[in-house]
């Protein structure tokens, strides 16, 4: 499912959903009470979404040298936080192949 990206603008408040092609026309109403409109300045319906920043996975950081072995060659286009050794997703197909390694599934 893509994300999509929405802006108020009445407020100018953002939001972002994650939802399947089929409820994309559906224009979610703000917090004010204005109907929010889609934000195509960002890339929607890829898989492979950049991030504005890449994301420090903390929760999966290695604990030993082998771990950290294993992430590095399964994901080798992955950027680190080297003094942290901490692996950093610049997209979401780089934040799903890193859980994958680290044996966690996604769910729908």
């Amino acid at each position: 499912m893509p994300i999509y990206r929405y802006e108020c603008p009445e407020c100018g408040q953002r939001r972002e959903d994650f939802l399947p092609v089929s409820q994309s026309a559906v224009m979610p109403i703000c917090g004010c009470g204005h109907t929010m409109e889609r934000d195509y300045s960002v890339r929607v319906g890829s898989g492979n979404k950049a991030f504005g920043t890449p994301i420090e996975m903390f929760s999966i950081a290695p604990e030993n040298p082998e771990q950290e072995r294993v992430l590095r060659e399964a994901c080798p286009d992955v950027e680190w936080n080297e003094p942290l050794k901490v692996p950093k997703a610049a997209t979401r197909e780089q934040k799903l192949r890193l859980l994958r390694t680290c044996g966690f599934e996604e769910h729908s």
